[in-house]
């Protein structure tokens, strides 16, 4: 079987720094493989997925670093997915269905189509699937589903990593780690305020983007007294405190 898997511009596949869902496509590809299907990834030019590759764009352009970037990034994405779009039209023929990782499949729902919902559902962007009850949604969990039952969910998918990158460590160095985003979402100031309440040494790494930035400032930089040295918030910002 032939998978189109759709991916954003923002980050390659698979990611050299920060990108969570980049990494789930690029195991996603490799699982496929292995069963004897054939991808093909619509992404940024700079990916490697070891498949074939149709570039939407020609690197990543990631996220800007505050909200004053917006209205150029934003500018860029509409732009960026029409010419997904019309490259997706083109390939049609020679597919059998549609993976999307973000991309709004929406002109495709006549097509056998795939949509994997990467992060909650919130209230916000209800009315936006309301609108599209023709699409075929995979859930990351099964509690993602009950955000919105009425969804056409074929199933949960839990994201896939390989065993062989996370090694059993049997003897723990002295630190607990943080690896994520530095936004309200992730929260990662509770844990850097649970370790020093315990005395216990952390070090995390994440980026940071216009959805973060005041979170970062606020509530994570005040804690650099207690680093030894910080690297500067970004793509792949990381601190040991």
């Amino acid at each position: 079987m032939r998978v189109a898997l759709v991916a954003g511009p923002y980050i390659p596949v698979p990611p050299t720094k920060y990108g969570g869902t980049e990494r789930v496509i690029y195991h996603l590809i490799r699982g496929l493989q292995e069963k004897g299907h054939e991808p093909i990834l619509l992404g940024s030019g700079d990916s490697k997925p070891g498949c074939e590759l149709i570039p939407i764009v020609d690197k990543g352009i990631f996220f800007p670093r505050t909200t004053a970037g917006l209205p150029a990034f934003e500018s860029e994405v509409k732009r960026i997915e029409k010419y997904t779009t019309k490259k997706l039209k083109e390939i049609l023929p020679d597919i059998d269905i549609i993976h999307s990782h973000g991309f709004d499949l929406r002109e495709f729902e006549d097509f056998p189509n795939l949509t994997t919902i990467h992060g909650p559902i919130i209230f916000r962007q209800l009315e936006y699937y309301t609108k599209r009850n023709g699409l075929f949604f995979v859930s990351i969990s099964k509690n993602q589903q009950e955000a919105y039952p009425a969804l056409q969910w074929v199933g949960a998918v839990y994201d896939g990593r390989n065993p062989k990158h996370f090694p059993i460590i049997k003897r723990p160095e002295n630190y607990v780690c943080f690896i994520g985003r530095f936004d309200r979402e992730k929260n990662p100031h509770l844990a850097v305020e649970l370790a020093l309440s315990y005395g216990i040494k952390i070090k995390l790494a994440g980026k940071t983007d216009f959805l973060g930035d005041d979170y970062f400032k606020t509530e994570v930089k005040k804690y650099f007294r207690h680093i030894g040295k910080a690297a500067k918030p970004g793509n792949s910002g990381k601190a040991g405190a």
